[in-house]
C-alpha cells in the first residue's frame, strides 16, 4: 500500500549529504515543526523519520507498539511523517530494531511528539583543538541531538523517549572515581552562526569561553550541560538552548576552583524576536552560576 502523507506541512529535505557539504537551504521561516500530534487509526500504522531516526507507530488493541532504528550515518537528516500499510512495520524479532510496547486500557488514536534535550551532559570534541589566549573570549555554537518525547496525546501519559541520533557513552573527568557518565559528540565549533550546519532535530547552543588568565587554555573536549538548559524554537524555524558561558578563574584566585559556568536564562539573540518556549530544562539548577574546578567542564 503506497504510503499516505500526514502532515503536508512537514517538509522532506533530502536523505544524506557528505559531511563538508554546506548547510540546509531551510525553507522559509526556517523548518517547519515536527512535534505534535500524530493519528493513528485503529489498526494503522505511522511512520516517521526524524534525522537518523526511523520510527514506526502502531495502533493495535490496548497496546502501541513502536519500532525504532538509527542510521549508522550522522549525517542523515530526514524528515517526513506518513501512514503506511498495516504490513509495512518492520518483523517484530528484527534484531536491528528496537520494538516496544505499551499497553493500556482505554483506545486512543493519537499520540504526541515532544522535543527534548538530552538527558546527560554532552561531551562535544572539536574536530581541532582550541587554544584561547589568556584576556581573551571567543563564542562557539555547537548542535546537539535532541530526544523526542512520546506520549498519548489526548490523556499526556508517557511513554518513552528515544534520541533523533544515537551518541555514544564517555566519561568525563580527572579520574575513573571523579567525574561523570555523559554522551560524546564530535563538533566543528564553529565561530560564525551561519557556518553552522542547519539540521531539524538538533539544538544550537551558544558556548562563550572566557580565559581570565594569561597563560592560554588549550580546549580539547567541552562538557556541556544539556540537562540544565532549556529549549526553545527561534524565528529561523531552528531550536536553541540557553547559552552558556566557561571562565577560566586566574590561578589560585579561587583556590582549586579555577573555573565557572554561567546558564543565561535567555533564548540567545541569533534564535531572533520572541522565541517560543519548547521545554523546561530536566534537572532545575539552583541560581545561574556554578563555580568548580575546570577539569570537570573543559578537557
Amino acid at each position: 500500500m503506497a504510503a499516505r502523507t500526514l502532515d503536508p506541512t512537514v517538509s522532506a529535505p533530502p536523505a544524506a549529504r557528505p559531511a563538508d557539504a554546506p548547510p540546509l537551504d531551510a525553507p522559509e521561516g526556517g523548518w517547519r515543526p515536527w512535534w505534535g500530534r500524530v493519528d493513528v487509526p485503529e489498526g494503522g500504522c505511522a511512520r516517521l523519520q526524524l534525522g537518523t531516526l526511523t520510527l514506526y507507530a502502531r495502533n493495535l488493541l490496548r497496546e502501541w507498539r513502536l519500532y525504532s532504528h538509527h542510521d549508522l550515518d550522522p549525517t542523515v537528516d530526514r524528515l517526513t511523517r506518513d501512514l503506511v500499510g498495516p504490513d509495512e512495520h518492520p518483523a517484530d524479532d528484527h534484531r536491528d530494531w528496537l520494538v516496544e510496547r505499551f499497553a493500556q486500557t482505554h483506545e486512543e488514536g493519537a499520540l504526541d511528539l515532544e522535543p527534548r534535550l538530552a538527558d546527560r551532559p554532552m561531551v562535544a570534541r572539536p574536530e581541532v583543538p582550541i587554544s584561547l589566549i589568556g584576556g581573551d573570549e571567543i563564542s562557539l555554537f555547537v548542535s546537539t541531538p535532541l530526544w523526542i518525547g512520546i506520549q498519548t496525546a489526548d490523556t499526556h501519559r508517557a511513554l518513552t523517549e528515544i534520541p533523533s541520533l544515537r551518541p555514544s557513552d564517555t566519561w568525563f573527568g580527572p579520574s575513573t572515581r571523579e567525574g561523570e557518565l555523559c554522551y560524546a559528540m564530535r563538533t566543528r565549533a564553529r565561530i560564525a552562526v551561519r557556518e553552522l550546519q542547519k539540521h531539524p532535530v538538533r539544538a544550537i547552543t551558544r558556548i562563550t569561553l572566557h580565559n581570565r588568565a594569561r597563560e592560554p587554555v588549550l580546549i580539547e573536549r567541552i562538557n556541556i550541560p544539556v540537562p540544565f538548559l532549556r529549549l526553545f524554537l527561534g524565528r529561523d524555524g531552528l531550536t536553541w538552548t540557553d547559552p552558556i558561558t566557561f571562565e577560566r578563574l586566574e590561578p589560585g584566585q579561587h583556590k582549586t576552583l579555577d573555573g565557572r559556568l554561567r546558564i543565561h536564562r535567555e533564548a540567545p539573540a541569533e534564535a531572533g524576536d520572541r522565541p517560543r518556549k519548547l521545554a523546561e530544562a530536566r534537572v532545575e539548577m539552583r541560581g545561574n552560576v556554578l563555580s568548580r574546578a575546570l577539569s570537570a567542564m573543559l578537557g
